[in-house]
């Protein structure tokens, strides 16, 4: 599934994404790589958490990431109190 960079901080090496189908990730890279705002990533989300590796699509390069428990979320979910939980059901994330 393809994601795009939507926001980003390079001083602690932290990105938000966001795929097509509204499913926002929170990570931070490993291995040193920069991405780039709006720039487009392929993410295999069923095996994200295992794997934390992403592919920047431009170069079609691995990029090692760390993702947190809850860095995963899905903003079609309504959340009506601070703290409820938006983790995407399992065929959200296919």
């Amino acid at each position: 599934m393809r994601a795009t960079i939507t926001k980003l901080n390079f001083l602690y090496g932290n990105y938000q994404a966001l795929t097509d189908n509204n499913i926002g990730i929170s990570f931070s890279v490993v291995d040193g790589e920069k991405l780039n705002l709006q720039e487009i990533i392929e993410i295999d989300l069923p095996n994200l958490v295992a794997n934390q590796r992403i592919v920047r699509v431009r170069d079609q390069k691995n990029i090692s990431v760390k993702l947190g428990a809850n860095d995963l979320h899905d903003l079609n979910q309504h959340s009506s109190y601070h703290g409820d939980s938006r983790t995407p059901f399992k065929h959200r994330l296919e």
